[in-house]
């Protein structure tokens, strides 16, 4: 097959902020469009059928993960991580695809990647949220200072590991000089998350869990 570079297919909309929601659903039409292979562009009609078939799986692939994504809490920052190499959402008005090699072949399998990326960094922050507001919830309940005496903060540190457990790596309980600290994989690293009594968040990102665990045990401040 001989490369053929062609230009972005764009998938418009009026320019004015964009929710995720509908940066999803112009992302859908996007993968819907037509692939237009050029058979001039193939040494056999066997080649060109067997990029067909990939297109076409890239495709299905696509459209479940845009279900999935939907269903992730809209997250902005993790939007733009994970769409940020060659499918971009381009000045909050259209998706473009800068092709590689041949456009038909790829554009469907960016798709792929980026929605891959997008829902493995945003489930982690949207656990914290969740985690954030259980916390809030126990200290609201019962003061901090028997929070921190009380069999409840093992069963909270233990039913934090039952919900989100596949995410996280390290539970730093809380005490009364220094917030609930909870380590969470994320696709490029660790995150250090420190979570207040109020639910109030704040988050670094590292490259390592050995990191992450330094900057939490106090050692790194």
């Amino acid at each position: 097959m001989s490369t053929v570079v062609r230009s972005s297919t764009v998938v418009s909309s009026s320019v004015r902020d964009v929710s995720i929601r509908e940066r999803l659903d112009q992302l859908e039409t996007f993968v819907r469009q037509r692939p237009r292979f050029d058979s001039c562009d193939y040494e056999s009609m066997s080649a060109l059928r067997a990029d067909q078939r990939i297109v076409a799986r890239d495709k299905a692939r696509a459209l479940a993960l845009l279900e999935l994504a939907r269903l992730v809490p809209a997250d902005e920052m993790a939007f733009s991580a994970a769409f940020s190499s060659r499918l971009t959402w381009n000045a909050a008005t259209e998706w473009q695809y800068c092709a590689g090699q041949y456009w038909p072949a790829e554009y469907r399998a960016a798709a792929v990647h980026g929605l891959r990326a997008y829902i493995e960094y945003a489930r982690p922050r949207a656990d914290v949220q969740e985690i954030a507001r259980m916390y809030q919830r126990v200290t609201e309940k019962h003061s901090l200072t028997r929070f921190m005496q009380s069999v409840s903060k093992n069963f909270f540190d233990d039913e934090i590991m039952r919900e989100f457990g596949n995410h996280i790596t390290d539970i730093i309980p809380a005490s009364v000089n220094s917030p609930l600290r909870v380590i969470m994989k994320t696709p490029t690293g660790h995150m250090l998350c420190e979570i207040t009594e109020r639910g109030e968040i704040s988050t670094q990102e590292f490259t390592t869990r050995a990191m992450a665990r330094w900057m939490a045990s106090g050692k790194g401040r």
